[in-house]
């Protein structure tokens, strides 16, 4: 049987790109899965918008806002699947984004977590990454960030670690390496779970469909 995958969406003020992006996960072909959707508590219309529009996604309202790691370890915590992707609530997902991460994972057993090919929202041709990076003057980076999408990231292949923005991760690594350091409130949260990954032996797969 396919693995169930539960999709965390962190949401603060968003009401005006949710409808694009959770729109694109109803339009997943992959069957099994869940959506709850976290919303950091929003002075916007958020809630309303999903809960209006959306009813069968899994609305989490927080009472105060803790910042984007907080709001998905809450997701995490709620999600039922065995794998567990993230996507930001700026993002819309092609309609194989689940599939492509599930079925590289079960071809990967080594991988504990895959990274998505991710372009820029109003410049759908330019890179945002293309998997994450981590210099030797201990500086991370996104690979390929701000190039023209020409197709040189289309091989499929391991890398240090994955945007929290789109990427999957196993529910069995994340018990064991633990959730994302709420410490960091925002930005290299993901960097610092990808190298405790590592430092357990996890590798990353990057997913480039």
């Amino acid at each position: 049987m396919q693995p169930f995958v539960s999709i965390v969406v962190p949401n603060w003020n968003g009401a005006a790109f949710l409808p694009g992006c959770l729109a694109s996960l109803d339009a997943q072909s992959y069957p099994r899965r869940e959506v709850i959707l976290v919303d950091d508590a929003s002075t916007d219309d958020s809630v309303a918008v999903v809960r209006r529009r959306f009813p069968h996604v899994h609305v989490v309202a927080l009472e105060r806002n803790g910042g984007f790691a907080r709001a998905v370890n809450e997701g995490i915590r709620r999600a039922r699947g065995e794998i567990v992707a993230l996507l930001n609530n700026d993002a819309e997902a092609e309609p194989t984004w689940i599939e492509r991460l599930v079925d590289a994972l079960s071809r990967y057993p080594g991988a504990g977590f895959a990274a998505s090919k991710i372009l820029l929202y109003e410049r759908r041709d330019v890179l945002h990454a293309a998997g994450d990076l981590y210099r030797c003057d201990g500086v991370p980076g996104n690979r390929g960030v701000w190039e023209k999408d020409r197709g040189q990231y289309d091989r499929e292949e391991y890398v240090f670690g994955a945007c929290a923005a789109a990427a999957a991760y196993r529910r069995s690594m994340l018990d064991d390496v633990g959730l994302f350091d709420e410490r960091f409130g925002m930005y290299c949260e993901d960097v610092d779970l990808s190298f405790r990954a590592q430092l357990q032996g996890y590798r990353c797969i990057y997913v480039p469909t």
